[in-house]
This record gives C-alpha cells, structure tokens and sequence, in this order.
C-alpha cells in the first residue's frame, strides 16, 4: 500500500513559546487545584501519554 504525505501547505502552523510565556499563560500547574481529580500528577500523565499515542497514530499511514 502506497504512504500518503500530507503537504506541508496543509499543516497548521506552530508556535514555539518562551519560558516566561508558558509561565504566563496558566499551564503550568493547570491540575494543582482540580478537586474533581484525586490523583492530579497521575491525570495529566495519562492525558500526556493518549495526546502522544494519539498523535503517533495520525503520523502512522498504512
């Protein structure tokens, strides 16, 4: 079966952002108060891990 490549054209484009911009933005310790989460380390761990599964299933054309 013959790989499809997507064109570059049709990527979104991505921005890279600073430290003092990610500190800024309210990322970083997102989970630290969620009281609907009991294990919040744990949470974002899983969430990270399906987001990098997910994605390398997209790149994965059979």
């Amino acid at each position: 079966m013959t790989r499809v490549r997507k064109n570059s054209a049709e990527m979104p484009a991505t921005r890279t952002m600073t430290v003092e911009e990610l500190l800024k933005s309210g990322l970083v310790g997102i989970w630290k108060t969620r009281t609907d989460i009991d294990e919040n380390l744990k949470f974002a761990r899983e969430l990270r891990e399906k987001a990098w599964t997910h994605k390398d299933d997209d790149n994965d054309s059979r």
